[in-house]
């Protein structure tokens, strides 16, 4: 017998239940025995955390669009006909296979449960085969270990080794997130995951469009840190669960998600690589050979990456308040995820402020 049977046929074994309550453990017979035996079986099943990972169950309605396990769905009060024939069909299943004579066996769905995209559900199959981010990040880290190498012997015969693997990173890296971008159909910044590996791409494109203007594999050495770090940080939430999840609704919008996060992040990916490079000026300057021209260049570098960095974040930030409107009836609302917009947007201000009023300059 099933986990389904026993759950479908509850009202059955109701009274059987509060009769072995009533009595005593010594006065239990043979039926009290097995049945107790039962009912701790089935506790034990209920509770197995791989039961809730096991979502082969679609929606009954179009306004729900998460897939559920057996075990969620017969944990609800009221489960439909086309549910309950799904769970029947694998019961019917599971018995056949067990006397191995399920050759030719079928589902057969309901057509209007739901419209499934069989080249959707191809595509995020061959996504998760390839893992196109875990590729890009070995070949950011090859590619700053050769960099290093290139630093002790101090040769230049290193730098097309380190552009090809940080350019064949930086590839993996672009089609993973189009990859993503056909399979959702929205744009990729709609979770905390996809913001992180997304944030890192803008980092390693300015870091490779800034190396090809000054040449001087500073840029390089940003932009694989900072592809690296980000790589590891956006696994550690890949790492709780399905990363190609379904949109809360008030997020489920391709317009703005479009717009106002995909303008955010490309500005948090600028002041990444700004302050990357206000780091390596701190580095430099504390070292004595360093030459006042090159601090000269990476403290412009840093200027200019400040203003493209401002400008995209308090677009950014403005357009949110828009869509927050929209959504919310209010402007701005100082909850945390605002207020830490405003502060970075305030952070450039001050940067920027300091550097016209002379308080920060480069060293002379």
């Amino acid at each position: 017998l099933s986990y389904f049977f026993f759950v479908n046929n509850i009202h059955l074994f109701s009274p059987l239940m509060k009769e072995l309550l009533e009595i005593s453990p010594e006065n239990w017979t043979l039926k009290h025995k097995e049945l107790n035996r039962i009912a701790i079986e089935l506790h034990h099943i209920a509770n197995y955390q791989y039961a809730q990972s096991l979502k082969v169950i679609p929606p009954d309605s179009n306004n729900d669009n998460e897939w559920l396990s057996p075990w969620e769905i017969m944990g609800k009060e009221e489960i439909s006909s086309k549910q309950t024939n799904i769970l029947l069909q694998f019961e019917n299943y599971f018995k056949i296979s067990s006397h191995d004579n399920f050759e030719g066996y079928n589902f057969y769905l309901d057509e209007d449960i739901l419209d499934i995209n069989i080249n959707s559900l191809k595509k995020e199959v061959h996504n998760n085969k390839i893992k196109y981010f875990n590729k890009s990040l070995i070949l950011y880290l090859v590619a700053l270990i050769v960099l290093g190498f290139s630093w002790i012997f101090t040769s230049h015969l290193f730098r097309p080794i380190i552009l090809l693997l940080m350019g064949s990173g930086f590839i993996l890296h672009i089609i993973g997130i189009i990859d993503r971008m056909i399979i959702m159909q929205r744009p990729p910044v709609s979770t905390l995951y996809e913001s992180i590996i997304f944030v890192g791409f803008v980092l390693v494109l300015i870091a490779l469009i800034f190396e090809k203007i000054r040449k001087d594999s500073l840029s390089i050495f940003v932009g694989l840190v900072g592809g690296v770090i980000l790589h590891y940080i956006g696994f550690r939430y890949a790492a709780e669960g399905d990363t190609l999840g379904m949109l809360v609704a008030v997020l489920n919008s391709n317009f703005w998600l479009s717009i106002h996060v995909t303008t955010i992040t490309f500005g948090y990916g600028v002041s990444l690589v700004s302050g990357l490079m206000g780091h390596m000026y701190l580095i430099k300057a504390s070292m004595v050979k360093t030459k006042k021209d090159e601090l000269k260049k990476i403290y412009n570098n840093v200027y200019i990456l400040t203003l493209i960095a401002l400008f995209f974040t308090l677009f950014g930030t403005i357009l949110g308040g828009i869509w927050a409107d929209q959504s919310w009836g209010r402007f701005w609302g100082w909850d945390p995820k605002e207020n830490g917009a405003l502060l970075i947007v305030m952070w450039h201000l001050m940067v920027l402020h300091l550097r016209v009023s002379g308080m920060a300059k480069p060293l002379l």
